[in-house]
């Protein structure tokens, strides 16, 4: 077969093409077809404004303002109001003409726009949503020795970003370049107890922010709080500094400290000398940490004392046993139980979480087990039971919110109820589920469960706090917790459990703590 072809053939193939072209390129001579810069108006200021231009156009006319306006001060004035502006607005400004901007506005060696530039980087980095722009100003802040950027690092730091590691975020290395003298954990923590000046925020207690958020960040630098640990025992403490003595004294009597920022107000109100009820709690808690072992001790928390707790008067042997006959104990109650997987969200781009113990049994510590131990039992009580199902039809038949509460003990140390006549007498000793449906303000979706301020106030001696899945009665597609549901456990550091409607009848019980660790606690059966 020939592979020759006539030329007037091939011409006629191409000559439709070339029309086509032609017409293209005639009908978007203002545009399509020119040059980057030939939409332009000479309104340097409305070209670089107007969002139908390409990145590149408005770039151009970027450039040229710059220059125009080096030695007209009035013009650079207006044109830096303008281009912050542009800045902020980081939904429809393009990435590209944002970074572009930022490094005009760093290139102004004028001190009083320097400064200006400064304090608006650090504005922006703690809520920076583009990862491209961070790497640039953490670099801007590294290579220059922007100390004054280290309250703001810290708090865009906090921020956890899923397909960036820890290790590798361009936050430490701006962090590292600042304090070459010193491990990075040790520079955040310096942060928590001697804040850096930050810049008033109007609505805002941005130093508070910033060290809550610092102990947010040692939570996932130090999970174990060992390091920690070791740095409280040598810092100084200001009598009048609440949080830091709390700590501290946590750390003391208690064994714990609280791992994420959200713990701490919890600890606050613990060892408040005002609270009568928890003075005397913490006393009972306290003194049931100092009879535990080494091995027991470690890695304990602030949620793993009212297990310890109360096991100490009511399951002594608990209190004797090493971890690994916990973890056999736990094995056997879970051998023949019913369990659920929860099946993947759907915009969840992952397999689900495995949700049995031999995944999570190397990341359970002596308090962990105990601690779920105590809560199986509570679970299974026929009290706590018929309130749990009450709870689920309340759930059910409000399709506005999710319901959720908290496990306590009525008999707990100090706590007092009202007779009938008003009269106040010792609480019973038994476990409850006490439910705190959602304020109207805060019913946001069928499939959101919202922590009220009142319940959070009332739960410091609290079990656990649980939610319900009830959307239907058979929800075991959503067994378990979801993302948005480990997030609280990370933040408030409490042991949680999901109850999950299987069928009318049956719940499947789930319990999550802020590590990742999930355990299928298999299903209880209305009575």
């Amino acid at each position: 077969m020939s592979l020759v072809r006539h030329p007037h053939s091939l011409l006629a193939r191409l000559l439709p093409v070339l029309r086509a072209a032609l017409v293209l390129c005639l009908g978007l001579s203002l545009g399509g077809c020119a040059s980057p810069g030939s939409q332009l108006t000479g309104d340097n200021i409305a070209d670089i404004r107007n969002p139908a231009l390409k990145s590149q156009s408005r770039i151009m006319a970027l450039d040229q303002l710059w220059g125009e306006s080096a030695n007209d001060p009035e013009l650079r004035k207006h044109s830096r109001a303008m281009l912050k502006d542009l800045v902020w607005d980081y939904t429809t400004t393009p990435t590209d003409l944002r970074l572009k901007i930022m490094e005009k506005l760093f290139s102004d060696t004028s001190e009083e726009n320097l400064a200006d530039t400064r304090k608006l980087a650090r504005l922006m980095i703690p809520k920076e949503p583009s990862r491209t722009m961070m790497v640039y100003l953490c670099s801007v802040a590294g290579a220059r020795g922007y100390i004054d950027f280290t309250g703001a690092l810290i708090r865009s730091y906090s921020r956890p970003e899923p397909l960036v590691p820890d290790t590798e975020r361009s936050e430490r290395g701006a962090l590292a370049a600042l304090y070459p003298d010193r491990p990075v954990e040790r520079t955040v923590y310096e942060s928590f107890i001697h804040p850096p000046p930050m810049d008033d925020i109007p609505g805002l207690d941005a130093t508070q922010r910033m060290r809550s958020e610092a102990w947010d960040l040692m939570g996932r630098l130090d999970p174990s709080g060992s390091f920690r640990l070791r740095a409280l025992a040598e810092t100084n403490v200001p009598p009048e500094d609440a949080e830091l003595n709390a700590i501290q004294r946590a750390a003391r009597e208690a064994k714990a400290i609280p791992i994420s920022g959200g713990e701490i107000p919890w600890l606050v109100s613990l060892v408040s000398a005002d609270n009568a009820e928890n003075a005397a709690w913490w006393s009972e808690a306290t003194s049931a940490v100092a009879r535990l072992n080494e091995e027991q001790q470690r890695g304990l928390c602030l949620r793993h004392l009212e297990p310890i707790r109360w096991a100490t008067a009511n399951r002594s042997q608990w209190l004797n046993a090493s971890r690994q006959a916990l973890l056999a104990e736990l094995a056997r109650r879970l051998e023949d139980r019913h369990t659920h997987r929860r099946a993947a969200d759907a915009q969840a781009n992952r397999k689900p979480v495995r949700q049995n113990l031999e995944t999570w049994q190397g990341k359970l510590s002596y308090g962990d087990l105990l601690s779920i131990l105590v809560i199986d039992d509570a679970v299974r009580e026929k009290k706590i039971m018929l309130s749990l199902f009450q709870q689920q039809d309340l759930d059910y038949n409000d399709k506005q919110t999710e319901y959720g509460g908290i496990i306590d003990y009525s008999g707990a140390a100090g706590t007092m109820e009202k007779t009938w006549s008003g009269e106040e007498k010792p609480a019973d000793h038994s476990w409850r589920a006490r439910l705190f449906a959602p304020r109207s303000s805060q019913r946001y979706a069928d499939d959101q469960f919202i922590a009220s301020v009142d319940m959070m106030n009332a739960s410091d001696r609290s079990l656990a706090i649980y939610h319900f899945h009830a959307q239907r009665y058979r929800n075991d597609d959503f067994a378990g917790p979801s993302d948005g549901d480990h997030e609280f456990a990370t933040m408030c550091g409490r042991s949680c459990i999901v109850l999950t409607s299987i069928r009318e009848g049956t719940l499947n019980v789930d319990y999550y703590q802020g590590n990742g660790a999930v355990l299928d606690l298999g299903e209880i059966v209305k009575p």
